[in-house]
């Protein structure tokens, strides 16, 4: 995720953010296997929407952990 960042020249906290929503995602969906086709993946949309608890606002509390890696990992500093 952090490659796919600086690849669209992404800040470092909108990567942190994309973390949270990811883990958030995962919880939801434990030990769930999708091999779904695009098509489904669109279809599926809401239930993304519901499993976010329907808030992009994520806590800062939440980010920084990510955001510090981040940092770390590519040598960046803010």
């Amino acid at each position: 995720m952090i490659e796919v960042g600086k690849l669209q020249d992404m800040e470092l906290s909108s990567v942190a953010s994309a973390f949270v929503y990811f883990e958030k995602l995962v919880v939801k969906t434990i030990e769930k296997v999708l091999e779904v086709s695009p098509k489904e993946v669109f279809q599926q949309e809401f239930s993304v929407f519901a499993a976010l608890e329907f808030t992009l606002f994520v806590p800062l509390w939440q980010i920084m952990p990510h955001l510090d890696r981040i940092i770390e990992v590519s040598g960046e500093h803010i």
